[in-house]
């Protein structure tokens, strides 16, 4: 049985990891199938622990994380899986717990460090027993896996955010090491779970300053959609010379990569391999750009494991035959979008986007999101579409009436525009603003 310790992390460690031969290779390949991961993910995954030795999980266990506005996978008494409400500490457990699975499968080491002290402990290392990057001294009785999901499952989120102490804490475990990772060319991922802003933004922004002279690559996996939370870390991101990738939760972010990419299902596995830490940097470019036919193509070959794809734009056609042929030995995965199971690659949209399938998968994500808003309240969904409907016919009335008026020319062809704009233009499109790019 794989240990799990607790206690706070000790200097010194050796922080290289031996590639696994092939064999060992190829029972992680297997072990991360069953937890629902296609080959060519699960390689990508293996690699990346080759990349960042070591990961370093920032929890947030603050009192807001008692906030009932999380969402959870569950699986329904048929076997189909759908989203549940819940707590934000409830969703955050549940993927520390998920990472501490693909942590052990990989034998790849993974230190939490919760914010605040709690009975159960709060600092807890996962996996890498069997490699040096585990050499470092274990300060506290290990615990099996089960044990360390009990201990997660009893903690009580309570207390501030203090970050900045936090951040200052791995600054001084990555410090003696980072000499290493510079001569190995190697990086600790180290990513930051929260639904707030630090105790005191000032100290933490500092502190932030410092961490990313280290070798890290750096993750915030937000827990809330409080747009002055999202703002924040957007713009800290900015801010920062390091590379940084901003995570919501999965649903949040199959709804940005499919503004983006809507020929791709961003399977719960990608995002929990993402959260992981993954070193290739075309999984970073989902949820910011389209990408180019050749990025396609290499995704594709990420994610399936496939042999390599013809060029999309060389010969399109061959391309999605070739998908279609490899999506066959893959099995399908839940959709966050369409809440169904799904091919990982939707072939129709893989291929030159023309102006009618952008508008058409826009207002189709938009009837995805509608239909989330309004459930569980008391009007249909077609009665919101009426309203809207209105709305959109009066907008352009009122537009119309303003050009008619020379004085107020210039607000009816904003009104105008506006309209066109929200009813049309597609997410990801050149002609929409990059601040309107995201739905969080």
């Amino acid at each position: 049985m794989p240990l799990v310790v607790q206690g706070l992390p000790v200097h010194g460690a050796k922080l290289s990891v031996e590639p696994p031969t092939s064999a060992n290779e190829e029972l992680m390949c297997q072990a991360m199938e069953g937890l629902g991961f296609p080959i060519g993910l699960a390689k990508q995954l293996i690699a990346s622990t080759l990349e960042f030795p070591i990961r370093i999980w920032v929890v947030d266990n603050s009192g807001s994380m008692n906030t009932g506005d999380g969402k959870c996978i569950v699986k329904k008494g048929d076997g189909r899986l759908t989203s549940m409400k819940t707590s934000r500490w409830a969703e955050l457990s549940n993927t520390i717990v998920g990472i501490a699975e693909l942590t052990t499968t990989l034998d790849a080491r993974t230190d939490f460090h919760l914010l605040n002290a709690t009975g159960q402990g709060q600092y807890f290392s996962v996996g890498g027993n069997n490699n040096t990057s585990s050499a470092m001294t274990r300060s506290a009785k290990p615990l099996n896996l089960s044990e360390f999901k009990q201990r997660v499952d009893k903690i009580s989120p309570s207390g501030g955010t203090p970050l900045t102490q936090a951040i200052e804490q791995i600054i001084s475990l990555l410090k003696p090491a980072a000499p290493k990772l510079h001569a190995t060319g190697q990086k600790a991922c180290v990513v930051v779970a929260t639904d707030g802003l630090p105790d005191n933004e000032s100290s933490f922004l500092g502190a932030m300053y410092r961490l990313q002279r280290l070798p890290i690559h750096l993750v915030v996996r937000l827990c809330t959609d409080d747009h002055r939370v999202v703002s924040y870390y957007n713009e800290l991101d900015r801010h920062l010379e390091v590379e940084m990738e901003v995570l919501d939760d999965v649903f949040g972010e199959a709804e940005q990569v499919y503004a983006y990419n809507a020929w791709l299902r961003y399977g719960p596995s990608l995002h929990r391999a993402r959260e992981f830490g993954l070193h290739n940097k075309v999984f970073d470019l989902l949820d910011e750009q389209t990408l180019v036919p050749n990025q396609v193509k290499r995704c594709c070959e990420a994610i399936l494991g496939c042999s390599e794809l013809p060029e999309p734009e060389v010969d399109p056609m061959a391309f999605k035959m070739a998908i279609k042929e490899s999506l066959r030995d893959v099995a399908p995965v839940f959709d966050p979008v369409s809440k169904s199971m799904r091919p990982w690659v939707d072939t129709k949209k893989c291929g030159p986007r023309s102006f009618a399938q952008n508008v058409n998968d826009r207002l189709g994500l938009w009837v995805q999101r509608a239909k989330q808003t309004i459930r569980g309240t008391g009007v249909t969904f077609t009665g919101w579409l009426n309203i809207f409907n209105v709305w959109a016919l009066w907008t352009v009335c009122v537009g119309l009436y303003f050009i008619a008026s020379d004085k107020t020319y210039p607000l009816g062809v904003f009104l105008l525009a506006l309209t066109s704009w929200v009813c049309i233009i597609p997410r990801g499109s050149s002609m929409c603003p990059e601040g309107f790019n995201r739905y969080d």
